[in-house]
């Protein structure tokens, strides 16, 4: 690869990896903070359920999103020992895999 190429796979590396992480690691916090809030204004049911239905849709987009950005992250480069490591790479990935576990054991519920 070229000098050229391999600055900019590792340059792309380290932005698919920033994204994954603020994809998947904020989910969690966000659905927390909607929940709160429709609990506040909204008591009723039909909210809570209109809720619910955002909120997996929001956790399946939030999957695909991140499974689509890890595959492109092995794209990047020729050589992956000339990429960048990125420390949290294994807490991102579990996180991800709670996302699915909850996604695929609930079927629609909000995790």
């Amino acid at each position: 690869m070229t000098s050229t190429r391999q600055l900019d796979a590792y340059l792309a590396a380290i932005q698919l990896d920033s994204v994954i992480k603020y994809v998947v690691l904020s989910y969690r916090p966000t659905r927390e903070m909607l929940a709160e809030e429709v609990r506040e204004r909204f008591p009723d049911d039909d909210a809570r359920r209109r809720l619910l239905g955002l909120l997996t849709k929001y956790r399946w987009a939030t999957i695909e999103l991140a499974e689509t950005l890890v595959e492109l992250r092995e794209q990047c480069g020729t050589d992956p020992d000339d990429l960048p490591v990125d420390d949290d790479k294994d807490d991102v990935l579990a996180e991800l895999g709670r996302l699915r576990a909850a996604h695929a054991t609930e079927k629609g519920g909000a995790t």
